[in-house]
């Protein structure tokens, strides 16, 4: 549903048309207790408005097309005081950037094995290095 066709709901049988274009239907059924309860219907599907959100009882949903309807007729009886549609959605703040991980230098021989300066710089890249058992003093 396009935002343009939410603004021409106005009432109950508006919105089931609107719905009916998306094919949900509505049934109401009466419970146990006597209480009529809300059903969305999608194919075979049925869902309890309150499964979906509680906002979508035909109570709620009436109140706001009436406070729909109250703020339509001042916009056209005041057009200048008409307060402008609020965006629908708002912007998602920015993800922080993580602060960036600073490696210290390795020191020249680590657990009596030499390190060479290409591997100390991929190291400090971030990089994994390998070093393994060599003879003394070399480098594998």
């Amino acid at each position: 549903m396009t935002s343009a066709q939410a603004f021409r709901i106005q009432d109950w049988n508006s919105f089931l048309i609107a719905l009916k274009r998306q094919c949900i239907t509505v049934k109401e059924k009466t419970g146990q207790s006597g209480k009529t309860n809300l059903y969305y219907c999608s194919g075979r599907h049925e869902f309890w408005y309150r499964k979906l959100d509680p906002f979508f009882s035909r109570e709620n949903l009436e109140l706001k097309f009436k406070e729909r309807r109250e703020k339509q007729q001042a916009a056209k009886t005041h057009p200048g005081t008409a307060p402008l549609p609020k965006p629908q959605r708002q912007s998602q703040p920015k993800p922080k950037q993580p602060e960036p991980i600073v490696i210290p230098p390795l020191p020249d021989i680590v657990c009596g094995i030499k390190i060479d300066r290409l591997k100390q710089q991929a190291y400090q890249e971030g990089k994994f290095i390998s070093i393994g058992i060599c003879d003394p003093g070399g480098v594998v």
